[in-house]
C-alpha cells in the first residue's frame, strides 16, 4: 500500500531511561541503544516529587504501549535523596518499567554515580534487593553503581614516563 509502512520488528523498540534529580548520564545507556532505535528520556525536574516523576513514567509507558512501542531496556538513574518516599516511588517505578519491558530479553538497570554518598549508593542497591525477589520470572534486573572516586587527588598528574633529572655534583651542592 502507498504511504505506509511495515512494521519490522526492530522499528518500534525503544530504551527508556529515567533520570531523578542529582543523577548522572549512565554509562550503559549507549550500550543498550544498540538494541533499540530510539531513546526515550525522562528527567526529573527540580521542583517534581518523587510520586510526581513515579506518575508521568506510569503516564508514558502507556503512551509507548498505545503506540505499539516496546520498551527492551530501562535504566533508572538514581539520585542522592535518602527520603523513604523515594525508595517507595523507585520501587513504584521499577515494577512498572519491568511490567512494559520485553519480559524474555528486557533489561532494567539500576544505575548510581561515582559522586554518590555512599548512604544513598546503598539505598539504591537496597532498592535492587528488595526489588530482585520481586521480579523472579521477568526481566533481568542490574545494579550499576560506578566506584566512587577517591577524595585524595594529587595537585600534579603524574608524568607517563619518570623525568631523569641531571645529578648533581659535590662542586656544584656547594655553589647552589
Amino acid at each position: 500500500m502507498a504511504g505506509t509502512h511495515a512494521k519490522t520488528e526492530k522499528t518500534g523498540d525503544v530504551v527508556l531511561i529515567v533520570m531523578e534529580f542529582g543523577s548522572r548520564w549512565p554509562a550503559c545507556f549507549q550500550e543498550l541503544l544498540r538494541s533499540a532505535p530510539h531513546g526515550v528520556v525522562l528527567a526529573q525536574d527540580v521542583t517534581e516529587t518523587s510520586a510526581e516523576l513515579s506518575a508521568r513514567l506510569k503516564r508514558r509507558l502507556m503512551q509507548l504501549t498505545a503506540a505499539e512501542h516496546h520498551v527492551c531496556a530501562a535504566v533508572l538513574s538514581a539520585g542522592h535523596s535518602l527520603a523513604h518516599d523515594v525508595f517507595v516511588n523507585r520501587c513504584l517505578m521499577v515494577q512498572a518499567l519491568a511490567r512494559t519491558l520485553t519480559p524474555a530479553s528486557g533489561r532494567l538497570v539500576l544505575a548510581g554515580h561515582s559522586q554518590l554518598p555512599e548512604a544513598a549508593r546503598q539505598e539504591i542497591a537496597r532498592v535492587a534487593a528488595t526489588m530482585a525477589e520481586h521480579l523472579v520470572g521477568g526481566p533481568s534486573l542490574v545494579l550499576e553503581l560506578e566506584p566512587p572516586k577517591s577524595g585524595v587527588r594529587r595537585a600534579v598528574p603524574r608524568p607517563a614516563t619518570p623525568i631523569a633529572f641531571p645529578a648533581i655534583q659535590p662542586a656544584e651542592r656547594a655553589r647552589a
